[in-house]
């Protein structure tokens, strides 16, 4: 159940990236990415910096590449 749950969280947030990338400057967001292996997007509450994902990102870049989204004027 989980694995179906993950699936479609991760289409729905290909398809929002890809419409953010087509209708923003990159100036608007920055992207850190760390690790390697299966894909994991990180995105901070609009009050929270990108730092908020510090511990878990410490964490599972071990075995994850993860990517933390950080929106300009924000947190």
């Amino acid at each position: 159940m989980f694995r179906n749950l993950y699936k479609i969280a991760a289409a729905a947030t290909v398809v929002i990236f890809a419409t953010c990338h087509a209708l923003a400057a990159p100036t608007r967001f920055t992207i850190t990415v760390s690790g390697a292996g299966p894909d994991v997007i990180l995105i901070p509450g609009l009050a929270s910096p990108g730092a908020t994902w510090d511990g878990t990102v410490a964490h599972v870049a071990a075995h994850h590449r993860v990517h933390v989204v950080q929106v300009a004027g924000f947190a």
